[in-house]
């Protein structure tokens, strides 16, 4: 799951990294205070906010027991898996589709640009190869990123 823990990290920070390895490593409800505090190295108070910032967002499920004779509950958290790779998909998904915006956009103005330079001086020629050059070169990142976010979807659908 190294994708979407480099995920959790650049969004929640390392704090919330450290809390979301921790559960996904494991295949079972964890309790805060005597597993995920003192594993994690996050103080109660810190970790509690991560892990409910990320159940809001549906990265974790919660699941409370009450002890009534102690008066007391116990909050266990474990990884929301299926919610978690729907997401990332998803916004994998929006990625291609700004990406493909963009090579259309660069396309776009790339005609433009020709369009604009036919006709032109010797001068102003080596101008318009030098602009050329450059709006060729962007447009090849970008294919290639492109290409590379496309297996990445593929890869990651598939498992």
């Amino acid at each position: 799951m190294p994708p979407v823990e480099s995920i959790v990290l650049k969004k929640y920070g390392r704090e919330a990294y450290r809390i979301f390895r921790l559960l996904s490593e494991h295949e079972r409800r964890i309790e805060t205070d005597k597993v995920i505090s003192s594993t994690t190295f996050v103080e109660k108070k810190d970790a509690l906010k991560i892990l409910f910032q990320l159940w809001k967002d549906d990265y974790l499920n919660l699941e409370r027991v009450g002890n009534e004779a102690q008066k007391m509950e116990i909050m266990l958290w474990e990884l929301n898996k299926r919610s978690v790779w729907e997401q990332v998909l998803d916004d994998m998904y929006h990625a291609a589709l700004n990406l493909k915006l963009r090579l259309v956009h660069e396309l776009d103005h790339a005609q433009d640009l020709l369009q604009v330079l036919k006709g032109k001086s010797l001068k102003e020629g080596d101008e318009a190869a030098n602009m050329r050059k450059k709006a060729h070169d962007k447009w090849k990142v970008l294919e290639a990123s492109f290409m590379i976010l496309d297996d990445a979807i593929m890869l990651f659908h598939d498992f």
